[in-house]
């Protein structure tokens, strides 16, 4: 997953989420292997702890995690995001919450906290993963034929036509 230095900021342009300063990353440049999966970010309780994080696999990670805890810690909320954003998504709430960490994706706060944020970030990771996506579609409409240019011209308008319909302000 790619390591983010700067993770752009979500603003309301017209009624719709954009990023300020996007810079595209990994999944913009390799987005066909992103494009259309989907992972979990998370938030586990473990008594006075947090954990924010991100899997592929959540069960998976979950079971890895209670394996070498001395307490079981509970899932307080998980989140389906595509898989281009899930990194932002989680990076940004890390950042969120910085002056409460203890050590790596583990924060000394209640987890109520970070269920507040997390709706937040997973339209993040959602507008994250368009913009991938037409990053990656206007690169390759660089380098396609005249005859293809307008086809996936048209692929992408249609695209953005589905993409005001399903993402919404918060």
């Amino acid at each position: 997953m790619p390591e983010f230095r700067n993770i752009p900021e979500l603003v309301m342009v017209k009624n719709r989420w954009e990023l300020e300063g996007f810079n595209p990353s990994m999944p913009a440049w390799n987005y066909e292997e992103f494009a259309g999966r989907t992972g979990t970010l998370y938030v586990l309780e473990l008594q006075l702890y947090c954990k924010i994080g991100m899997s592929r696999d959540f069960e998976k990670r979950l079971r890895q995690i209670n394996c070498v805890m001395p307490v079981e810690a509970r899932a307080a909320a998980t989140r389906t995001v595509p898989l281009s954003g899930m990194a932002m998504a989680e990076a940004w709430m890390h950042r969120q919450f910085k002056p409460h960490a203890v050590k790596n994706e583990w924060f000394l706060m209640p987890h109520v906290e970070a269920l507040e944020a997390l709706p937040r970030a997973v339209t993040l990771a959602k507008v994250y993963d368009r913009y991938c996506r037409t990053h990656h579609l206007e690169k390759r409409a660089e380098r396609a034929q005249p005859h293809v240019r307008a086809r996936l011209q048209r692929e992408y308008h249609e695209f953005m036509v589905r993409q005001m319909e399903t993402i919404s302000p918060d």
